[in-house]
């Protein structure tokens, strides 16, 4: 292995072919050494072990921003050819290393300087939150920065319960004195990986463990984008009108309305209940309830250890690691293995992300996990489906419970399942780990498996069940576009029973309901769905994607649409996330991140914020989206949105204005 390393890195045409050999020898030892997981490349958890050798007082945000420089071909590892320029420290002559080293260590600080001040909004269980908190430079608690407002008096600090049963970010009248821990408190966030409050990935709770799904604590933009400006133009095909009057004169010529609905599966009675309490009632962490208007009492009982707690490893006899539970012999599985020993730092989840999702070579497989994608972009619904209060620790027993929803009860239900996986050759055939050590990814799907009673029969299906059996809601919706350029609906309608398990060939089966839309209507549609949280994907057409860097092998997720008003009419963009990011599956056309269209319109730079994606998003064109898509899913489920990207945080404020916080 090291010789093949050396050939490929080392070789006469090399940058580094005159390099000094004990180097070339050390530099190739060190790799290997930190790849723990011998797949032959670097993760964030290996560099990290290496950059804190020299400096171990480096927190996880600069590591990161250390680890995104070095990562030149953005597929979150680094190859030996990275690595080797990080050590060489590529630069013109004369250059200084620590300088350089200093320079990269503020680069990576910088997102966090840019947090002056943050705004709380949404709140429902406690509105007077809402405003906007400054953080007192200079000040911090636990590490962390303090947030206050003046009036009405509060503040937002990261801090622990007794016994360090809960620790994350709290908002309360006051904050504790350094190292003690918080008493009264009136809402808290599980994330003990943010390093401010903005970037919690899970929802707000009060001390009663009722959780607010729509509060949300987001930084304010200090970069300065000048909004109203309209100057640049686009082409012709891609202006359009005021999508209003467009929609109503498409409902006069098609006779169909904007918003109409269709019936569907009700939603069992407890169905949105559920999700807002089961979790805490199955970990047994019942707290008081909030008295009248002062901040909630904790009581401290019941400490937990942050540590794993060592207990007989299950193996669950409903669904053995054995070839019964695969069901096929064509995946080309040599053997089975716990998830939490594949990766030195397994952990159900640190802060989840689409890029957690990691391309399965399994074809059949793609559609859910296109699915599971999409919800990534929620992080605290993902979070809230294992029924843990910390997803970072990984249990003894190695037993998971996962919330799933099941179409024949109408209902969610509860899957217990061991954290067995098939693999080839050490790896996961079917979903992988995360670069991080994550495996929430492939616990759901073994969770769906088992729910279905083989990897097999949980292969090949439609996005909008996919979504339908993650999120919930009763039914799940999906739109097809017709040669004649209308949307056409159809909708999930179950056809089975209300067992254990579920037969999908026999009970998955989909209605067309009549009901078509044109494209004005559509886009008001798409702006609706992204306003009130719904998740929604995108399959593009099989014939005319290739061409343009699309691929037909996954659905896409969609995250944003904008109207840019511009001195020549309205263009209307769509940011659109490549399931699992890299090259492959990514919009070349107009747009695009290299496209002309920016430079030509700053309208559209300012309206869209646009800077360069890390190679997962794009841009494009409402008049291109309606050439190169064909299918769109979505379950009407309003998601949680704290941890979501400013692209949906926009969206939801709008959904705020228009619908209120009860949707």
């Amino acid at each position: 292995m090291a010789d093949l390393l050396h050939a490929a890195v080392f070789s006469p045409s090399s940058r580094f072919h005159n390099a000094d050999p004990e180097m070339v020898q050390c530099i190739v030892r060190k790799y290997q050494e930190l790849d723990r997981n011998n797949d032959g490349m670097l993760n964030f958890t290996e560099v990290a072990e290496l950059l804190r050798q020299g400096d171990d007082t480096m927190t996880d945000r600069e590591i990161r921003g250390l680890f995104n420089t070095i990562d030149n071909n953005g597929t979150g590892r680094l190859d030996l050819t990275e690595f080797t320029s990080f050590v060489f420290d590529i630069q013109p002559e004369g250059t200084d290393r620590e300088k350089r080293v200093e320079a990269m260590q503020a680069k990576a600080r910088e997102y966090e300087k840019e947090v002056q001040d943050v705004e709380v909004f949404g709140a429902s269980l406690c509105p007077e939150l809402d405003g906007t908190y400054n953080i007192e430079f200079g000040k911090t608690l636990n590490g962390r920065p303090v947030l206050d407002r003046a009036y009405p008096q509060s503040t937002i600090f990261y801090g622990f319960t007794e016994g360090k049963k809960q620790v994350g970010w709290f908002c309360a009248k006051k904050a504790p004195a350094e190292g003690k821990a918080v008493i009264r408190y009136k809402m808290f966030n599980p994330s003990p990986f943010a390093a401010t409050p903005n970037l919690c990935s899970a929802c707000w709770e009060n001390s009663a463990k009722q959780r607010d799904k729509r509060m949300v604590v987001e930084a304010n933009d200090n970069e300065e984008w000048d909004i109203g400006n309209k100057e640049g133009f686009g082409r012709g095909e891609e202006y359009f009108g005021i999508a209003d009057e467009e929609a109503n004169a498409e409902a006069e010529e098609e006779q169909t309305k904007f918003g109409e609905t269709y019936e569907c599966e009700e939603a069992g009675g407890n169905e949105e209940g559920d999700w807002n309490t089961e979790w805490y009632d199955q970990a047994g962490e019942a707290m008081r309830d909030a008295e009248s208007d002062e901040d909630g009492a904790y009581d401290g009982d019941d400490a937990q250890s942050d540590e794993d707690v060592p207990g007989d490893d299950w193996t669950d006899p409903d669904f053995p690691p054995e070839a019964s539970s695969i069901g096929a012999a064509t995946y080309g599985v040599t053997g089975w293995a716990r998830l939490a020993t594949i990766h030195d730092q397994a952990c159900i989840c640190q802060v989840v992300g689409p890029e957690d999702v990691l391309a399965t070579d399994v074809p059949s497989h793609m559609w859910f996990m296109s699915a599971c994608a999409c919800i990534a972009e929620y992080p605290a619904w993902v979070q809230s489906m294992f029924g843990l209060s910390k997803t970072t620790k990984l249990p003894g027993d190695h037993q998971y419970s996962l919330r799933l929803y099941h179409p024949g009860k109408k209902s969610f239900t509860k899957v217990e399942f061991d954290d067995f996986v098939p693999t080839r050759d050490g790896t996961p055939v079917f979903a992988e780990i995360g670069f991080q050590g994550e495996i929430w990814c492939p616990l759901i799907e073994k969770a769906f498996a088992k729910l279905c009673k083989s990897y097999k029969n949980s292969g090949w299906g439609s996005v909008a069940y996919g979504l339908l059996y993650l999120c919930g809601g009763g039914g799940a919706e999906s739109w097809t576009k017709k040669p004649r350029g209308v949307w056409s609906r159809s909708y999930t309608k179950w056809k089975g029973q209300a067992t254990d398990t579920i037969d999908r060939k026999r009970s998955e089966g989909m209605v067309t309901d009549g009901v078509e839309t044109g494209q004005a209507t559509f886009w008001l549609l798409l702006q609706q769905y992204m306003e009130l949280c719904y998740p929604v994907c995108l399959t593009a057409d099989e014939v005319k994607a290739k061409k343009t860097g699309l691929s037909v092998d996954r659905a896409y997720s969609l995250i944003a649409v904008q109207e840019v008003q511009t001195d020549h009419g309205i263009l209307r963009l769509l940011r659109i996330r490549n399931s699992w990011g890299g090259k492959e599956g990514m919009w070349k056309g107009r747009w695009s991140d290299d496209s002309d269209a920016w430079v030509d319109c700053p309208a559209a730079m300012n309206a869209c914020k646009f800077k360069r994606s890390d190679g997962r998003t794009f841009w494009m064109s409402y008049n291109d989206f309606l050439k190169y898509f064909k299918v769109v899913d979505c379950v009407k489920k309003s998601m949680p949105i704290q941890g979501c990207k400013y692209s949906k945080l926009a969206l939801f404020k709008d959904g705020l204005s228009k619908y209120g916080n009860g949707y």
